[in-house]
């Protein structure tokens, strides 16, 4: 908040009080001069004398009452409105803006770090400021949303739920753009990802976390449509960032998701770029994988790129359990903008079908990440430290991918193929 602001904030609690001290002064006087009104009333002994003081008197009570009730109204506003500014962040509050400054705010290496999933962090106390509103804007249709995948009965006795994931792929292929995206009468349960990679992560990783997990979405879009983290932030209460350059998504972004929003573009150094506003095809002009042709499309405009150790620096971040990484071909210089002695990334799911990957996946592989599987045109790297989740998602390729195959045969609906 500024000093202004924080000015004018006291300015306007030393008036209320102003006003309130000069009630209770009128209110007070009005007592006392009830009290001499009495002590004269019964001094009098002409009968005339006696009533024409009662009718005063009576005439004094009425207007004290109705002060005193004016009173008690105008303490029950202030004080709500005093309760309502000490609850509620302002919007400038609720959205995380990325200062250009970020990098030398934070604290130097001597400072202990701060844990990505720690109840102390900055990111986890960005969170809870927006949680409460969150709520109150989905009341109760978030719980219903992902009440039957927490419920786990989708699971049984199976640890990799083939029966969730056949309900899952069926709601997926009915619906009207091939998967469950954003129509209502789907019952998805809080799955949205365009190829069902929310499902494979829930079903291999997030489930099994004992706490609650730490992501990243680069970049994030829309707050639900095709989002990668949708259900980890609705359903599991994962903290998260968002990072999104594009101001059509914002919004949504800060009034619908618990994520902290940075309205930045990220490079692999700090920079100012020519940025493509074209939707979920929109990105750094130099780096954009849209054809030539078609490249004419969208509003350009020029704004100021971060790193993504930026975004972790200030966010007071040092471990992240899942990264999303999606920005129309800039992967690589994303991927080139991280301090890897600084933070622990466990898995990063990538796209896969432009042709910086193999340079990318050279990258992954020489910071000690495995190429684990391929879901939909997304490639699921995990580090080779994650020995658990690795034989976990072995165990999926070879065994359970060809079993949910099976499954859907009778409806004749394929999964992608299994790796």
């Amino acid at each position: 908040m500024s000093d202004a602001a924080s000015e004018s904030k006291v300015a306007a609690g030393g008036g209320q009080g102003c006003q309130l001290t000069s009630r209770r002064g009128a209110f007070l006087g009005a007592l006392g001069v009830l009290c001499l009104l009495s002590w004269q009333l019964v001094s009098l002994h002409s009968p005339d004398d006696q009533q024409r003081l009662e009718k005063r008197i009576n005439d004094r009570i009425e207007n004290v009452e109705s002060k005193t009730q004016l009173l008690a109204e105008q303490l029950e506003k202030i004080s709500a409105h005093l309760q309502l500014e000490q609850s509620s962040p302002s919007a400038q509050e609720e959205e995380v803006v990325l200062p250009e400054t970020a990098v030398a705010n934070t604290a130097d290496a001597s400072t202990p770090a701060l844990s990505g999933a720690g109840a102390q962090s900055h990111l986890h106390t960005l969170v809870l400021q927006k949680e409460a509103k969150i709520n109150a804007a989905f009341k109760n249709g978030v719980a219903e949303e992902c009440k039957t995948a927490l419920s786990r009965k989708g699971f049984k006795d199976d640890p990799f739920g083939p029966e969730l994931w056949v309900r899952v792929l069926k709601e997926h292929h009915r619906s009207g753009g091939g998967d469950c995206r954003n129509s209502k009468d789907r019952n998805c349960r809080g799955f949205v990802s365009q190829g069902l990679q929310d499902v494979f992560l829930y079903t291999v990783l997030w489930r099994h976390l004992s706490r609650p997990g730490v992501y990243v979405d680069l970049a994030a879009h829309d707050f639900r449509y095709i989002s990668n983290t949708y259900f980890a932030d609705h359903c599991l209460k994962f903290d998260g960032v968002c990072i999104e350059p594009n101001s059509d998504y914002h919004s949504e972004l800060i009034t619908k998701r618990r994520c902290a929003v940075v309205k930045t573009c990220i490079a692999e150094q700090k920079k100012d770029v020519t940025f493509v506003l074209q939707g979920p095809f929109g990105g750094i002009e130099s780096e954009r994988k849209v054809l030539k042709k078609t490249a004419t499309g969208g509003k350009r405009t020029t704004m100021t790129c971060q790193t993504l150790s930026d975004v972790f620096k200030a966010h007071g971040m040092t471990h992240v359990d899942f990264m999303s990484l999606d920005v129309e071909g800039a992967e690589l210089a994303c991927l080139e903008g991280i301090d890897w002695n600084l933070v622990s990334i466990d898995t990063i799911l990538v796209e896969g079908n432009d042709n910086s990957f193999q340079k990318v996946a050279e990258l992954l592989t020489s910071q000690g990440y495995v190429n684990a599987t391929q879901l939909h045109r997304d490639v699921f790297f995990v580090h080779r430290s994650m020995t658990g989740l690795l034989q976990k998602v072995e165990v999926w390729n070879r065994e359970v991918c060809p079993r949910i195959n099976e499954a859907l045969r009778p409806g004749r609906i394929r999964y992608y193929s299994c790796p």
